[in-house]
């Protein structure tokens, strides 16, 4: 779907055009004309919007912003600051009278027949040597995701909706060179649904080994705070229903031949999340 959309940067524009049909195009534009004014200081500046020739134009934040590349990943600091920008936009849209309708983004395997899916993800696992965990068991945790999964993204929704923004990495985030707040970019897939999707998708893509345990917990805290209602352990319990789905996902929809190195660096932050969180996230999933 990305290939509908041309991007170039002009002076000190990021000018996105798509065709007609383009919805990621339709979709960024509802997004800046509707949304972003109620947290205009977290998002690129809407420069122009032209929706008869599906263009849009944005503020260019290279000059005083920059992007990680994900296959450096963020370190604790990074992720937590955007952590903290991406739950502030939560917050602004809980206190607005924004409606959203629903997103099920269409690309995500679940639409996909099952067999297929599992088959690739054996591929996967079989690709890999894991010290502590017979890749059998791993196998087995996702054909258990898959048995209830409606189940499961139903009580994902239910428990962490709000805004999502559907491709949240780290080449979508903006790290000011001073003390600011990160900016978040791209905001074509966006919708509603639940926020753990995205930030789960930020812990497996975008974190660095190293530093993944620690953002993880950040994560959980940041969440319990925006809903209040909630502790830790049901929060964590959350987070691990939701890391299959991505996991699936990320495998399905994300190796090309041109970013076969990253993808290879994706595919390690997951399966260190597995090796560090497995009782769990099996526990999770047949309780």
């Amino acid at each position: 779907m990305r290939n509908l959309v041309n991007i170039d940067s002009i002076n000190n524009v990021v000018r996105k055009t798509g065709v007609t049909e383009s919805s990621q195009i339709k979709n960024e534009l509802f997004f800046y004309n509707e949304i972003a004014h109620n947290f205009s200081k977290l998002v690129p500046k809407l420069i122009f919007t032209d929706e008869e020739k599906s263009i849009l134009e944005i503020e260019n934040l290279s000059e005083n912003y920059v992007f990680i590349e994900q296959k450096r990943g963020f370190n604790h600091r990074e992720s937590y600051r955007t952590i903290s920008t991406y739950m502030e936009i939560q917050e602004k849209v809980k206190g607005s009278k924004i409606k959203l309708s629903s997103s099920k983004i269409s690309n995500w395997p679940l639409n996909q027949p099952r067999s297929l899916i599992i088959n690739e993800i054996e591929t996967w696992i079989s690709s890999y040597t894991f010290p502590s965990i017979k890749n059998k068991e791993i196998v087995a945790l996702f054909k258990i995701f898959f048995e209830q999964s409606s189940k499961i993204y139903d009580e994902l929704e239910m428990n962490s909706m709000g805004i999502i923004h559907g491709d949240f990495r780290c080449d979508n985030i903006a790290l000011p060179k001073n003390n600011g707040k990160p900016k978040i970019i791209d905001w074509e897939s966006f919708g509603k649904g639940s926020i753990l999707i995205d930030l789960t998708v930020f812990l497996l893509q975008s974190v660095n080994i190293e530093y993944q345990d620690r953002v993880k917990k950040t994560i959980i805290k940041s969440f319990c705070k925006y809903f209040i209602n909630t502790n830790y352990d049901d929060v964590e319990r959350l987070l691990h229903l939701a890391s299959p789905l991505i996991s699936i996902y990320l495998i399905r929809f994300q190796r090309t031949k041109d970013k076969e190195d990253l993808y290879f660096v994706i595919e390690k932050r997951m399966t260190y999340f597995y090796e560090r969180n497995l009782e769990k996230i099996k526990a999770a999933l047949l309780k």
